[in-house]
């Protein structure tokens, strides 16, 4: 059990990222906390307009924080997005090369 718990020790980083934190991002972010003790090396990441906003999550818990649609997409694992209607197809637009580089 040791050596299964040093493997896992030593495994990169599980990366979760939000884009977008109005209400939907922030409930599943605080949800992610909630659970993240279960589990070894998980990461969460937030793309938002207003990082600021976030700072008390990025203080206490290491949320990484920014407005950075694209780090989110080419570094994590599994994404949330959680924009607005009216903000997807923009939102989308930007963020479609980079996953398709992921796809292939």
């Amino acid at each position: 059990v040791a050596n299964s718990q040093e493997l896992l020790n030593e495994m990169p980083p599980f990366k979760i990222g939000i884009i977008g934190c109005g209400h939907l991002g922030t409930m599943i972010l605080t949800k992610l906390l909630e659970i993240s003790g279960s589990f070894n090396n998980l990461k969460l990441m937030v793309s938002t307009r207003q990082p600021h906003l976030l700072r008390p999550f990025v203080q206490e818990f290491n949320v990484i924080a920014e407005f950075n649609n694209e780090r989110i997409v080419k570094e994590c694992d599994i994404i949330f997005i959680c924009v607005l209607p009216s903000q997807s197809s923009e939102m989308l637009k930007e963020i479609r090369p980079m996953a398709l580089d992921r796809l292939y």
